[in-house]
């Protein structure tokens, strides 16, 4: 029985007040004291401290780096694909119409040309 039990339980049977009042506050301390020997507080920290999912950030590869899939190029953030750029073979980071890119064709897909530091769909002349 812990502390506050015990003190909860001297409490109640030394204040005055009716018997019934008096059996109320005994069972009450005894399936306090029952549930807390049941349920042991490091299960309880145990249940609270799970494991955290976190977001796995994209770190993105650079124009015209080698890679199998677009996960690797984050699309989403670089709107670079794996695809075929002007400079190099397949499967590089190449940039699709809306990509930024340096001013040279060889950071854009095949598709597309640098035009204004923006990948833009088109025939480069």
């Amino acid at each position: 029985m812990d502390h506050s039990t015990f003190d909860r339980i001297a409490r109640a049977i030394s204040a005055p007040g009716s018997r019934r009042g008096m059996l109320r506050s005994l069972a009450a301390g005894i399936a306090g004291a029952g549930l807390a020997s049941l349920v042991d507080a490091s299960d309880i920290e145990a249940k609270k401290g799970g494991r955290k999912r976190h977001k796995r950030r994209c770190k993105p590869k650079g124009a015209q780096a080698a890679c199998q899939t677009n996960k690797e190029c984050c699309t989403k953030k670089t709107k670079y694909v794996c695809g075929t750029s002007h400079g190099s073979g397949t499967n590089t980071c190449c940039g699709s119409p809306g990509a930024t890119c340096s001013g040279g064709t060889l950071d854009c897909c095949t598709d597309s040309c640098c035009i204004g530091s923006k990948c833009v769909l088109g025939a480069c002349v």
